[in-house]
């Protein structure tokens, strides 16, 4: 992977990166071997210092995840693939020693594995699964991080996510 940080004005970060997957699967039962030669996973992301507590910030990504999982003839689903958006505010109290964050995020995932409705239409396990449409997730993110003392650090966080097949 590779990364670059660039400070295009004082208050304005820009950082641009990306990594190459090499993914070799052997399927030592079967014939279902998989290989995926340097896939470019993007990544692209704008912080905005607000103020000396306060940064905003805007990012993308790419997805790409290989699989396990089996069609209905027992080669393995292709990877999931998709887009990740995310803007949110960063926020650095009492010199770092606590740190909170607010963020907005929508994924965009295809071939992600489902189940098949109906096993006796697998021919070479007991289930398998199809890949499925375009799936939308949206949600909220929202963490505490911080140091009670030197020695103690403790977080928290709540994730809320609405996810929904927006194209079967």
């Amino acid at each position: 992977y590779a990364t670059v940080r660039l400070n295009v004005a004082d208050p304005l970060k820009l950082i641009i990166g990306g990594r190459l997957d090499w993914y070799d699967y052997d399927d030592k039962s079967g014939s279902s071997d998989y290989q995926v030669n340097a896939n470019l996973t993007k990544y692209a992301g704008v912080l905005y210092d607000l103020d000396d507590t306060y940064t905003a910030y805007a990012s993308y990504t790419d997805i790409f995840t290989p699989q396990s999982n089996v069609d209905r003839s027992g080669n393995l689903l292709d990877p999931i693939v998709g887009e990740n958006y995310e803007i949110g505010l960063k926020g650095a109290y009492f010199g770092g020693a606590l740190n909170a964050s607010l963020a907005l995020f929508i994924v965009d995932q295809t071939n992600r594995a489902t189940t098949v409705s109906d096993p006796s239409t697998c021919t070479t396990a007991s289930s398998c699964s199809e890949p499925a449409g375009l799936v939308r997730s949206k949600g909220v993110d929202l963490e505490l991080q911080g140091a009670l003392t030197d020695n103690w650090q403790i977080g928290a966080g709540y994730t809320y996510t609405e996810a929904e097949y927006v194209d079967d």
